[in-house]
């Protein structure tokens, strides 16, 4: 069982979208150059990247869903 610790914020935003995604402060203008965790289907996003990385092993020994992902083999040196 992997934990994705922090995953959403491994996804890059495209460079034009990051202006959609800028916030004030009194002292800084901000840009999210990734994804932010608050922003809607986020986990969908998340979780498409997994099925498109892993598309030849989801479902034969690989499951995801959500943040983690479960890896299921007989042995430890076919898992290594």
């Amino acid at each position: 069982m992997l934990d994705g610790f922090s995953s959403y914020n491994q996804i890059l935003v495209q460079h034009d979208d990051q202006e959609k995604k800028t916030f004030f402060t009194p002292w800084e203008t901000f840009v999210y150059a990734k994804i932010p965790l608050a922003l809607m289907n986020v986990g969908v996003t998340f979780h498409r990247a997994m099925d498109i990385s892993f598309v030849d092993e989801k479902d034969k020994f690989i499951v995801s869903y959500l943040d983690d992902i479960t890896i299921f083999l007989k042995s430890d040196f076919d898992h290594l």
